[in-house]
């Protein structure tokens, strides 16, 4: 896997692929494993409203929003178009354009600040391999400072 800093740029690939975004596998009901992961786990739908959001995801963001918000809760406001016009690209063509790479990016947190985060990426498909939704894995990133930031411009020093 290889790093790339994004800093206002959107996300790739790892696990839950073949998944649809309702959580069905072959002779499984629901993803299961998101919750008990360490890594915070974010779904969302083909037009970017959130389907599954796990506890180490409330941790990181802190908040739970409603399934079926927008990504928007999650996302700084000056980062949203470009943000959008790349999930909008992974759900047209099937697969996102960083391949394999971490990504680092600002996001927000529920307190108005923003926090640093990596994450991976993968577009879900449903049974006639069209593309469903994208599920993210994220956690903080352990290259930038820990604390959050309500103050100036995200990524700026």
């Amino acid at each position: 896997m290889t790093t790339r800093d994004l800093g206002d740029e959107g996300g790739d690939p790892p696990c839950w692929a073949h998944l649809d975004p309702h959580g069905e596998q072959a002779g499984t009901d629901t993803l299961g494993a998101p919750e008990e992961l360490a890594d915070a786990v974010v779904v969302a739908d083909a037009e970017g409203r959130i389907i599954q959001w796990n506890d180490a995801a409330t941790l990181l963001f802190g908040q739970s929003p409603a399934l079926g918000e927008s990504l928007d809760v999650i996302i700084p406001e000056r980062f949203r178009e470009r943000h959008w016009e790349g999930y909008r690209h992974a759900i047209a063509t099937g697969r996102t354009q960083h391949d394999d790479e971490l990504l680092h990016v600002p996001a927000l947190h529920a307190d108005g600040g923003w926090i640093s985060v990596e994450f991976t990426v993968a577009v879900l498909h449903d049974d006639q391999q069209h593309p469903v939704g994208i599920a993210a894995s994220l956690r903080r990133d352990p290259s930038r400072p820990a604390e959050r930031s309500s103050e100036g411009d995200p990524e700026q020093a």
